[in-house]
């Protein structure tokens, strides 16, 4: 059967006993410090609980763990079909999921829009949004919730067009109106004799059309690198790193310095701290890449940890995976799930399918792989992925594996 997957981090994170001290092995989390002006007993309280919180927060992923993935049943009246290159963003118990490609005849993307309510734990539910006006039928496209946690970003993306192959618009999805918008400089129409809307007016800067590319939101700015695409007929893969000021539109090819990442598609482009960029794995019509690299935001410039680039230490290349970025004391963490690797030789044209999961200790710049356990999810790519902080789990659908996971007798 179809199933949500949702591994947790299992961990024995120290938390003081009810007399105030320590467990065994644990460290004390000060609550003030000598020195420091006399706060009233209702601040103290306060203050520590704060640090306790983060602190527990920390020692989730800070420990080495055991990820436990489970299959969560999930229901419906209007159940998604099996799908892939889909976008999925997550806010708490609720998660809305856009587009992909999926098992129709003949298969082929769609805009389907679906939301859905994981308040009961043992059951998941689904829920189809018919909002109108919504953008085109579309595939590896990217999507992000942004800070105010109630708005979907959605950009680019394959179509179904044999004419108009590739997007380059920008939508908005409210999700508590459950409208379709456009800002003013990206609104798209449909020409005369076109099947697919394009861009009404010129915006200045706006990247090429692609699909297949990375993006990331940094504050109030979108980030994308690379992709696969090009006007009309044109198939490219780009190298270029633009940024897109989500409050005046205006968009920015950086010039940057260092060692630029090769041209590339199927990669990602990942945030950490709000000051840099981790761009990761990817493939193009020459190779296929187990490097990655550090973007700077403050100088612009580009690095490479050698610690966690090369097959030694990012393991066979590998593209069309899913990757997360994740808060954790002391070092961020970017968990890493699944895709295509190894080498494109005859009778593999796709490489082998994986289903492990690499964790990238973010300070260090060294990968990490740790123990699974559960019922883990069959070799998939173009599978996303998201993470709730709260419960500390990762939330995963769909995929692809020759075909759609679950779309395929269980015996």
């Amino acid at each position: 059967r179809r199933a949500t997957w949702r591994p947790r981090l299992s961990h024995e994170a120290a938390r003081p006993t009810p007399d105030g001290s320590q467990q065994p092995g644990s460290s004390a989390v000060p609550c003030g410090r000598a020195g420091q002006p006399q706060l009233s007993q209702r601040k103290k309280r306060q203050l520590c609980h704060r640090v306790q919180k983060e602190r527990d927060r920390g020692a989730t992923m800070q420990q080495d763990a055991v990820m436990t993935w489970a299959p969560v049943a999930h229901e419906g009246e209007e159940k998604p079909s099996p799908r892939s290159a889909h976008s999925l963003v997550q806010n708490g118990s609720e998660a809305w999921m856009f587009g992909g490609c999926d098992k129709r005849r003949p298969p082929g993307p769609n805009n389907e829009l679906y939301k859905l309510d994981m308040s009961d734990k043992e059951t998941f539910y689904w829920m189809r949004i018919n909002a109108s006006n919504p953008p085109p039928a579309r595939w590896h496209h990217t999507a992000h919730l942004l800070k105010d946690n109630k708005t979907m970003l959605v950009f680019g993306g394959f179509s179904a067009d044999k004419i108009t192959r590739y997007f380059n618009d920008l939508w908005y999805f409210d999700t508590e109106e459950e409208t379709w918008s456009q800002p003013p400089p990206a609104e798209t129409a449909l020409a005369e004799g076109n099947t697919v809307p394009t861009l009404k007016m010129p915006w200045p800067g706006v990247p090429t059309p692609r699909g297949a590319h990375a993006t990331c939101l940094v504050n109030s700015s979108l980030y994308l690198h690379g992709g696969y695409g090009g006007g009309g007929f044109a198939r490219k893969d780009f190298g270029d790193l633009h940024s897109l000021d989500l409050e005046t539109y205006v968009w920015e090819e950086l010039e940057t310095t260092g060692d630029a990442p090769e041209p590339r598609s199927g990669h990602q482009l990942l945030c950490v701290e709000d000051r840099v960029l981790y761009l990761m794995g990817g493939w193009n019509s020459n190779r296929q890449f187990d490097d990655v690299h550090v973007f700077t935001l403050e100088t612009r410039a580009w690095s490479q940890p050698e610690s966690a680039s090369g097959e030694e230490n990012f393991g066979p290349p590998r593209w069309n995976f899913t990757a997360v970025s994740v808060f954790a004391v002391p070092f961020w963490k970017i968990f890493m799930f699944g895709g295509n690797s190894g080498d494109l030789v005859d009778g593999k044209p796709t490489g082998v399918y994986q289903n492990d999961l690499q964790v990238l200790e973010c300070g260090a710049d060294v990968w990490k792989r740790p123990e699974t356990v559960g019922s883990i999810p069959p070799p998939r790519s173009d599978a996303p992925m998201t993470f709730e902080s709260e419960s500390g789990t990762l939330l995963m659908y769909g995929g692809w594996q020759h075909a759609w996971p679950g779309d395929r007798p269980t015996g």
